[in-house]
């Protein structure tokens, strides 16, 4: 990672905050029928993101701050950098095969959509508390938009009111646990909120501080869809348009995983660590059989997608329960608490991506999204029905794919904490047996059940093109892990200097 200069650690955000202006004057500047271009232009700017992450970024290098430190590029940073370079070109392609279903405003819904890509980006790098408050609403604000895009539906109007008011009241939960936290130990930087409880030297932090904490994990606890914060995700999933809902699915679970990563390491020291350690355990057992059970009885595929989204934000908070003693960290062990997050966010991003690409385009050509209709889908589209399978399989968990392996390294990761997490370690195991039956009844539908219409569903040179490449990246990742956990692992050491 070349850190010469000064402003590298805002280059991502830089380019996507102007990428985002140009798509405006793109839309500006061309006429009705030539729309398309709008598009091109934005799938131009992710796809530059996405070379720059990936190959113009280094993990291994020293960590880098901006503002005093409000801004900080460390491995964990880039590792998530890269996820959401990848989460937002997917998005662009989604959203260009959405195109014609929207009445107007191309250009606005690209620029939104770069407008939450750039402040995912500043997510990841934050480095103080109101640095993460303003970086997080400008993720929030564009969704709010972006859910309710299509007003002509009162579905996305719905979805993007209830987004609104409840993102709203999260939001007041993190600025008052800013206040507390600010309050007990007078700074607001993760450095600082660092220091004050290393000067405790063993004593239990105050009140003030423990309450500034749970209120903050609160208001991040809407944006990751985790119990008692989750009453949004399904209606907000089903009525907002499907790129939209792939997008919000990743980028606003990965940017709050980010922040309470950041958060946890910062503060888990020994007067917090147990605490936090039974406070995550709780609720990974909460949302895990909320989101899987509340799935069974769905009949709509996006609402199944979105209970389905808060059983895999239960998976994500078994990687935070299982956050403990730096000698978990140790460098032979490829799942540790956080590279376990770290990789499972990128494995899930894909995952949703794949399974999305097929909503959209089922939906378009039917205009459905009921399970019912899916039936005999093999039958009509075999590409569609197999690319939707495997990431069906991959989201529960099925060998050799990407979700298989995110899932052992969570799983890994609280073994690896003893006797403690053997509870949890049989409710992950039982709520992976949930998860496969609800997705092998929509597998059934499709590969068993008659069609209701038995007309062809015809899929595009390009999409196919982009379903093959997400089928084979699900099983890249899954047969050939290494590269990533080893990406992934070395990202936590880097951001919490544990291991080396």
């Amino acid at each position: 990672m070349d850190i010469a200069g000064p402003f590298a650690p805002v280059l991502l955000e830089t380019l996507s905050a102007c990428g985002a202006g140009a798509v405006l004057l793109v839309d500006l500047f061309t006429p009705e029928a030539r729309k398309s271009r709008v598009g091109a232009a934005s799938l131009a700017v992710t796809a530059i993101l996405f070379l720059a992450a990936w190959f113009g970024m280094e993990a291994g290098g020293e960590t880098a701050t901006l503002f005093g430190g409000s801004l900080v590029l460390d491995g964990m940073a880039v590792f998530l950098k890269r996820t959401f370079a990848t989460a937002g070109l997917l998005a662009v392609l989604a959203a260009i095969r959405y195109e014609d279903r929207l009445p107007r405003g191309r250009g606005e819904f690209h620029f939104l959509l770069l407008s939450a890509l750039t402040g995912m980006f500043l997510v990841s790098s934050v480095g103080d508390l109101m640095s993460m408050f303003v970086s997080l609403e400008l993720v929030t604000l564009s969704f709010f938009i972006l859910a309710a895009f299509r007003r002509e539906r009162p579905e996305s109007v719905e979805a993007g009111l209830k987004l609104l008011v409840l993102g709203s009241l999260a939001a007041a939960f993190v600025l008052f646990g800013t206040a507390f936290l600010y309050g007990a130990t007078g700074d607001l930087t993760f450095a600082g909120l660092r220091d004050h409880l290393a000067s405790l030297r063993g004593a239990p932090p105050s009140r003030d501080l423990l309450l500034g904490l749970l209120f903050v994990l609160l208001g991040l606890g809407f944006k990751i869809g985790m119990v008692p914060m989750q009453v949004w995700v399904p209606d907000v999933y089903q009525g907002a348009p499907a790129p939209v809902t792939a997008f919000l699915a990743v980028g606003s679970k990965a940017a709050g995983f980010a922040l309470v990563l950041r958060l946890v390491t910062t503060v888990a020291g020994p007067g917090t660590k147990d605490s936090l350690q039974l406070l995550f355990t709780a609720l990974a057992f909460a949302t895990l059989f909320y989101g899987n059970l509340a799935a069974i009885p769905q009949t709509n595929v996006k609402r199944l997608l979105g209970y389905s989204s808060i059983g895999h934000c239960g998976y994500l908070l078994m990687g935070l329960a299982a956050l403990g003693p730096a000698s978990y960290y140790d460098e032979s062990a490829a799942a540790s608490g956080a590279a376990a997050i770290l990789f499972y966010l990128l494995a899930y991003a894909l995952t949703t991506f794949g399974a999305f690409l097929v909503v959209i385009l089922f939906s378009a050509a039917t205009g459905s999204d009921e399970m019912d209709d899916y039936a005999g889908l093999s039958r009509r589209s075999p590409l569609l029905a197999a690319s939707l399978t495997v990431a069906l399989l991959s989201l529960a968990g099925v060998p050799p794919l990407a979700g298989f392996f995110g899932k052992f390294m969570l799983m890994r990761s609280v073994a690896l904490t003893g006797p403690a997490g053997f509870g949890l370690l049989v409710a992950g195991a039982v709520n992976v047996v949930i998860g496969l039956y609800y997705y092998l009844c929509l597998v059934k539908r499709m590969y068993v059940h008659p069609p209701k219409d038995a007309s062809p569903l015809p899929v595009t040179g390009p999409t196919a093109a982009l379903l093959y490449a997400l089928t084979a990246a699900l099983l890249i990742l899954g047969i050939f892990p290494g590269a990533f956990v080893t990406l992934a692992s070395d990202a936590a050491r880097a951001a919490f200097g544990v291991g080396g």
